[in-house]
């Protein structure tokens, strides 16, 4: 009977060719749609409209690696980036400056990802590179402010949002910008007369209640700002801004708030000085790696218009040698990584946890392959249980789960000085988790 039905079906598969050659046609289609770098970035601009800015971004960097100057996969990865706060966006910034040097929104970006990383001076060059190559006039001044807070210029700051104001009335992003830079030079006055006629408008919307909550706090009114944060923020949103509100009115400048405020920098006071001053030394080092990130065979003209310096071997900085403990005294050591949970059972993952997301791929066959690569630049990360969450077709690699989010970010902050970026995926009850 089985051989029966085996020969049947071979007859039929024989007598009908147009079957076996629809499949081939359809794999060939798809085939062909992974090879074709502006149908990977339609792919991944659907992937971004879902809000799945990783697995965008994994479409987008698929197209850069077909064609390493393709322009709109350069600049969508330049705005997804940006959009999650990723320091390669500076590098992206740069290439999509490299292929369009006369492109001011392209300029735009590399001041944006420069203010991201708290570096407002060079940023301000690149505004005025995008200002003079056409870029968008409004969205410079918008991004100048914000330069000009994280130098403790407020005057200055306020000018360029009023500025953005004039060219874009009504637009609730500038108004409150300009109402956090009144509060941090210290007319919160001014700051809460500016946020009332929103207040009816904008109310529940979680960027004007984080700025009400800001705005309270800097003005010391630190009571109503926790209970506004606990009563209109999501949960992850008011522990974000825990830290900020607890320690905002003790932050000794201007700029030191502005930093808090827009980028959640604060002093870490829990290392002594010298191990302050040594990271300190040991980030100004890094920091030419993020700008030299580049495709192969950059045009050097085109790098010193965004003072990205051209990639050769270039002697080490002096500063470094100076940082070097003195004789007789053990270097500081790392500071120890939390441990995560151990590993969980099928019924314990249906919890909600806190994971650090790596990665999002469209198939689940190439997360063990980017564990593995992660696992190469950072040995931290086999510290940690491996797991997939699985949703709508995209399956996103995560280590963890962790006790709390401050244990995720300090993992987080060694695996970005070994260079794989992450962030933290809060991933609620029910979700499908499987370890990898």
């Amino acid at each position: 009977m089985i051989r029966a039905a085996t020969a049947f079906l071979l007859i039929a598969a024989t007598a009908d060719p147009s079957l076996a050659q629809a499949r081939k046609e359809k794999e060939d289609t798809a085939v062909a749609a992974l090879s074709n770098p502006a149908r990977l970035v339609t792919i991944g601009d659907h992937a971004r409209a879902s809000s799945d800015f990783m697995l965008a971004l994994s479409f987008y960097e698929r197209a850069l690696g077909i064609d390493p100057g393709f322009v709109a996969a350069l600049r969508a990865s330049t705005e997804v980036s940006l959009a999650m706060r990723m320091p390669q966006a500076l590098s992206y910034a740069e290439r999509w400056v490299r292929a369009t040097p006369k492109d001011g929104l392209a300029h735009l970006a590399v001041g944006a990802a420069l203010v991201q990383q708290n570096r407002p001076t060079e940023a301000q060059k690149s505004f005025a590179l995008a200002e003079a190559a056409g870029g968008p006039l409004a969205a410079i001044a918008m991004q100048r402010g914000l330069a000009f807070d994280l130098l403790g210029q407020s005057k200055n700051a306020q000018i360029a949002y009023a500025d953005a104001m004039q060219r874009v009335p009504g637009d609730r992003s500038i108004i409150e910008h300009l109402a956090l830079s009144l509060a941090i030079g210290g007319d919160n006055e001014a700051a809460m007369q500016l946020l009332q006629p929103e207040a009816d408008l904008a109310s529940g919307q979680a960027s004007f209640e984080r700025t009400l909550v800001l705005v309270h706090a800097l003005g010391g009114r630190l009571d109503l700002a926790r209970r506004i944060a606990t009563a209109n923020l999501s949960p992850q949103a008011a522990s974000a801004a825990g830290d900020v509100l607890e320690r905002i009115t003790s932050l000794p400048t201007p700029a030191a708030k502005a930093a808090a405020v827009h980028l959640g920098i604060l002093p870490d006071t829990a290392r002594p000085p010298q191990v302050q001053a040594q990271a300190q030394v040991q980030a100004e080092v890094k920091a030419p790696e993020v700008v030299q990130a580049s495709p192969p065979e950059p045009i050097v003209e085109q790098a010193r218009v965004i003072e990205s310096p051209p990639p050769r071997a270039e002697p080490a900085p002096a500063k470094p040698a100076a940082a070097k403990p003195a004789a007789g005294k053990p270097a500081p050591k790392a500071e120890p990584l939390p441990a995560g949970l151990p590993k969980l059972s099928p019924a314990q993952l249906r919890a909600a946890y806190i994971w650090l997301q790596l990665s999002s791929s469209p198939e689940r066959g190439l997360v063990a392959g980017d564990l593995a690569r992660f696992k190469r630049k950072a040995g931290a990360i086999g510290n940690y249980n491996a797991y997939v969450q699985s949703a709508a077709g995209t399956h996103r690699l995560l280590i963890g789960p962790f006790r709390s989010a401050d244990d995720a970010q300090k993992v987080s902050r060694r695996l970005k000085a070994a260079g794989v970026d992450s962030y933290i995926n809060r991933a609620p009850a029910g979700s499908s988790i499987a370890p990898l």
